[in-house]
């Protein structure tokens, strides 16, 4: 029997074509994708995105706690950021769950994205 595996990689990460200059470990919504670039890649240039995992993501307000298994939601990068924010699921987007409680004060979250939630 063949490999069933479309794709030479993992199903984990997704390729794309950079738009930008991005470097690893950057945060994007890369089309309908939200995750962590791979590695440093220029615009025009092939890149990976993982879009599965655990990733530790900066919390749209640091004030703002949950218990693990909240369901997160993306936020768009401010004026001047370069990465996507999470806090808890209201009305936009659900890209994963808290895999670990935060407190007010913290200003990251452990995140484990979940790409079959969006």
């Amino acid at each position: 029997m063949k490999n069933p595996e479309v794709y030479p990689f993992p199903t984990q990460y997704v390729p794309f074509t950079a738009d930008a200059d991005y470097s690893a470990g950057d945060l994007k919504k890369i089309g309908n994708w939200y995750g962590r670039v791979v590695d440093n890649v220029k615009s025009g240039a092939p890149g990976m995105l993982a879009i599965r995992g655990i990733f530790e993501i900066p919390k749209a307000t640091a004030s703002d706690a949950w218990a693990a298994g909240a369901v997160l939601e993306y936020v768009a990068p401010g004026e001047g950021e370069t990465d996507f924010k999470v806090q808890v699921y209201t009305s936009g987007t659900k890209i994963g769950k808290a895999f670990t409680p935060t407190t007010n004060g913290e200003t990251t979250a452990h995140v484990m994205l979940m790409p079959e939630l969006y």
